[in-house]
């Protein structure tokens, strides 16, 4: 029986999770989310002192909290933050300064891990998106093999600080296809990460739908929301956790924007994700 900590370093979260692991099966001991919120630290290409040493203060934490569980190694992986940053190196040894590696992700290696985890929980993956703070990635599958994959840099928070609702998003999610032909149409869509889940989380009790999301139901609830429905909106915040409510609407609007695109019948949610593939390719492997 192994224990392994991963420390999964995002544009909105920082998030330790420690699995223990049996060689066949494996469960969560801990999951514990921070909302660093790195992207409010990023101007004009460059990472602010405050945002490496709130990152760097996060991260000694996790790995105390690692120690204290025994684990048998942690790993930290890093995805958007660091990529469009011209102090990346500053970052990434404020990191190894904790006494624990990290491993950059491109997108195309966020978008494979993010692949792994969404295998974990459905056989059948086609269309594979997962939202995120500051990216959002797309991988089309068919007959078992990856036809395209794209990392493009909008994601819910990025989205929110823009302004971005469903009928902007909409161009960046065309450009994406004209850009990359082989992502295809899907009737159904499955989604990773943490947007997803909350969309996920509300939308079960607005459709009372427990297998798979329809399409129309989502953009009737997106219709509602942008004019106003209150209710509706409280609703929608009271199933979310509060350091993701800023940021629901603009993710549920390019949610919205990609399934109108990819002619998307029902969205299917995996648990997991980017942090339980990164584990699969890169740690436990």
């Amino acid at each position: 029986m192994k224990r392994y900590g991963i420390i999964d370093i995002g544009s909105n979260t920082e998030v330790l999770v420690i699995y223990e692991d049996d060689g066949t099966s494996f469960r969560t001991l801990q999951y514990i989310s921070v909302p660093v919120h790195l992207i409010r630290y990023h101007r004009n290409g460059h990472m602010d002192d405050e945002g490496i040493r709130r990152t760097a203060e996060t991260v000694a934490e996790f790995v105390r909290i690692c120690r204290e569980y025994g684990t048998d190694t942690i790993t930290a992986e890093i995805t958007e933050p660091w990529r469009r940053i011209d102090n990346a190196d500053a970052l990434t040894a404020a990191i190894e300064a904790c006494g624990v590696p990290v491993m950059c992700l491109s997108g195309d290696e966020e978008a494979l891990c993010s692949l792994a985890g969404a295998r974990l929980a459905f056989d059948d993956v086609r269309l594979m998106i997962d939202i995120g703070g500051g990216s959002t990635e797309f991988v089309s599958i068919q007959d078992d093999t990856i036809t395209d994959m794209v990392s493009i840099p909008y994601g819910c928070v990025r989205l929110q600080a823009l302004g971005y609702d469903a009928e902007k998003a909409a161009p960046l999610v065309e450009e994406t296809r004209r850009a990359h032909p082989l992502l295809q149409d899907c009737p159904v869509l499955t989604g990773v990460g943490g947007t997803l889940r909350a969309v996920e989380a509300f939308m079960v009790q607005y459709t009372d739908c427990t297998d798979g999301i329809p399409a129309e139901k989502l953009y009737e609830l997106y219709e509602k929301v942008i004019n106003g429905d209150a209710d509706l909106l409280d609703l929608i915040y009271r199933s979310i956790t509060e350091d993701r409510r800023p940021y629901i609407v603009p993710g549920l609007g390019m949610l919205v924007s990609i399934c109108r695109s990819f002619h998307v019948n029902t969205v299917q949610v995996s648990p997991y994700g980017v942090r339980e593939g990164f584990w699969m390719r890169h740690v436990r492997s």
